[in-house]
């Protein structure tokens, strides 16, 4: 049983959610991305740069507790689409950190206090409930 719930505290879909996104920031960018070669975390910014539209990934990834709730979820999938991409000619552990990733985006979800209404699915992040195929 979780803390909160041990104690019956309430936690709102506003507060999980930035929850969420500061267990990201410590288990995504501080124990995976910062620990990536210099060459691989300027490739991964300009995944996410492209990703979002913008001109600094960077930003979205270092300050990723910082951004919207929406801008979070793609920046992790982002992330992850790079390390799907990417062939193991110049990165031999691709699996793994494609693995590390996952595992670390299952973790944060059901550490939530609150259901913040997504799945991680194959790579990407969809609504509960929604009739969305990931195979086409």
């Amino acid at each position: 049983m979780k803390f909160h719930e041990r104690f019956d505290i309430e936690v709102g879909l506003d507060e999980a959610q930035r929850r969420f996104a500061n267990r990201l920031q410590i288990a995504l960018v501080h124990g995976f991305y910062f620990k990536l070669a210099d060459n691989t975390r300027f490739a991964v910014q300009n995944a996410v740069g492209y990703a979002l539209g913008v001109d600094d990934g960077d930003h979205y990834v270092r300050g990723f507790n910082k951004a919207t709730f929406l801008q979070n979820l793609r920046t992790i999938e982002a992330v992850y689409q790079y390390f799907s991409r990417s062939n193991g000619d110049h990165y031999a552990n691709v699996n793994t950190q494609r693995g590390q990733i996952h595992r670390i985006i299952l973790d944060a979800l059901s550490e939530s206090e609150t259901d913040l209404g997504i799945e991680w699915r194959d790579g990407i992040f969809i609504r509960k409930g929604a009739n969305f195929s990931t195979t086409n």
